[in-house]
C-alpha cells in the first residue's frame, strides 16, 4: 500500500513538473523576452563581475547573478523557470498536506500555474515570482505538522526560506511572527530553523554588499511616495503612487535629477533623510489625509489592474481588461467562501491573518495592484481548500 502511494505521489510530482515546463515553453514561444529595468540589471551585472552592490532587491539581484554568470540572458530566463516550477511543486505540496493525496491538490497547483501573471512573468525579469514561491513555502511550513514532525533538514529549509524571503520582499518580514507558532512546538527544529535563517542573513548580504547585516533600501522611498501631498491625485490617476510628482521632490528640497536611477537615489543617506523628514512633518501636520488614503490604498490594491489594456487595442484590450477583473474577483471569492463553510480565522493556510499582516505595509507606504498576486495565489489556494472541504461535507451528508 506504502508503495503505490509513493508511486502516486511521484507520478503526481512529475506530471506538475512536465506540465509547468510546457507552460514555461509555451509563454516563452508566444511572448517576448522582456529586458530587466535598467537598475536592476546593473545590479545584476555588478554582482557577476564580483564588484559590491547595495540592498536594493538584493533576494533577487543575487538570484538573477547566479543565472547570468552562467548563462547570460538565457540563464535568466532559466532561472525564471526554475522559479515557476517550483510554485507549482510548492502549490501542490501546501495542498496535499491540507487535504490529502488524490487529484485535488495536482488539479490545484494547475489552476495555481495557469494564474496569468505568474505565467507572463516567466519573461520577465522581475522580483514578483521569487517572492510568490518564498511565500509559498513559508505557508507550507504554515500547515500544521509540517515543521514540528519534520526532520533538521526541513527545519534549516524553514530558515532559509524565511530569510530569503525578508531579503527578497523587505514588507514580509511582518508575516514572520506567524512562523514562531509551529517552531514552538518542536525545540530542535527551532533552534535549526533559526540558525539557519541567521547565517543566510548575515552571508547574503555581506557576499553581495559588504555589510553583513540586512540594509533595506526602499522602505523609506516608498513611505515617501505613499505619504505626501500628491499622493491621493497619483493613486487615482495611476493606480499607484509613482511617478512621484516633481512639486514633492522640491518641496523636500531633493534634486531629483543627480540620481541615474531609482537604485542610487533610494541609498543616497542625505536624501533618504530628506525623504523621511518630509513625509514625517506631513502625517504630523495632516493626519487626517493621511488617514484618508488608507481605504484609496486599499481599493488600488484590490481593484482590477487596467493599465496594460491602455497599451492595446481593439479585442486585445477587452482580454486584458476581463482578465483583469476576473483576477480581482478572487478577493471577493474568497471571502464569500470563508462566510458559507464558516471557516474558523486562523485555518490550516493561515491566509486571513497573513493577508492582513501583508497589506498593512501597503496601507502605511505603497500601493499597487500588482501586489496583490501573492494574495491572489494565496486566495486562490484557500479557495481550493474550502471546495475540497464543501465537496467532502455534501459526500458525508448524501451517505447518511
Amino acid at each position: 500500500m506504502k508503495g503505490k502511494k509513493f508511486l502516486a505521489f511521484f507520478q503526481t510530482t512529475w506530471f506538475i513538473l512536465i506540465f509547468s515546463g510546457v507552460l514555461a515553453i509555451l509563454c516563452l514561444c508566444l511572448t517576448r523576452f522582456s529586458m530587466p529595468k535598467p537598475a536592476l540589471m546593473a545590479l545584476t551585472l555588478d554582482l557577476v563581475h564580483h564588484q559590491k552592490v547595495p540592498c536594493f532587491d538584493l533576494g533577487y539581484v543575487a538570484y538573477s547573478a547566479l543565472f547570468y554568470g552562467f548563462g547570460g540572458h538565457s540563464g535568466l530566463l532559466v532561472g525564471q523557470v526554475i522559479i515557476y516550477m517550483l510554485t507549482g511543486l510548492t502549490s501542490y505540496f501546501t495542498l496535499r498536506s491540507c487535504i490529502g493525496s488524490g487529484y485535488w491538490p495536482a488539479i490545484g497547483a494547475c489552476l495555481i500555474l495557469i494564474y496569468p501573471p505568474l505565467w507572463l512573468n516567466i519573461h520577465r525579469v522581475v522580483d514578483t515570482n521569487i517572492g510568490v514561491a518564498l511565500f509559498l513555502g513559508f505557508v507550507y511550513f504554515l500547515v500544521p505538522g509540517n515543521l514540528s514532525q519534520s526532520p533538521p533538514a526541513k527545519a534549516a529549509l524553514f530558515g532559509f526560506i524565511c530569510a530569503y524571503m525578508i531579503l527578497t520582499r523587505a514588507n514580509l518580514v511582518l508575516v514572520l511572527p506567524l512562523g514562531l507558532m509551529p517552531m514552538l512546538k518542536s525545540v530542535k527544529n527551532a533552534v535549526v530553523a533559526v540558525i539557519t535563517g541567521l547565517v543566510v542573513l548575515i552571508l547574503v548580504p555581506g557576499v553581495t554588499t559588504g555589510f553583513f547585516y540586512p540594509k533595506p533600501q526602499e522602505g523609506i522611498y516608498s513611505f515617501f511616495t505613499g505619504a505626501n501631498p500628491h499622493t491621493k491625485e497619483t493613486l487615482l490617476k495611476y493606480l499607484t503612487t509613482e511617478p512621484v510628482s516633481p512639486d514633492v521632490f522640491q518641496e523636500a528640497q531633493i534634486d531629483q535629477t543627480k540620481f541615474p536611477n531609482d537604485a542610487v537615489l533610494v541609498q543616497d543617506e542625505q536624501t533618504k533623510s530628506k525623504m523621511l523628514q518630509y513625509s514625517l512633518n506631513w502625517v504630523k501636520n495632516h493626519p487626517l489625509d493621511y488617514l484618508e488614503l488608507m481605504p484609496i490604498k486599499f481599493w488600488t490594491l484590490m481593484r482590477p489592474d487596467i493599465r496594460g489594456a491602455e497599451r492595446q487595442v481593439g479585442w486585445k484590450a477587452v482580454v486584458v481588461d476581463s482578465v483583469q477583473c476576473a483576477m480581482a474577483l478572487i478577493f471577493p471569492l474568497w471571502l464569500a467562501a470563508k462566510l458559507l463553510v464558516k471557516d474558523r480565522f486562523y485555518g490550516p493556510l493561515a491566509a486571513a491573518p497573513l493577508a492582513i499582516l501583508y497589506v498593512i505595509p501597503m496601507l502605511l507606504t505603497v500601493a499597487d495592484p500588482r501586489h496583490r498576486q501573492l494574495l491572489d495565489v494565496l486566495f486562490l489556494l484557500e479557495i481550493i481548500v474550502f471546495s475540497f472541504n464543501l465537496r467532502n461535507r455534501r459526500n458525508r451528508i448524501q451517505a447518511g
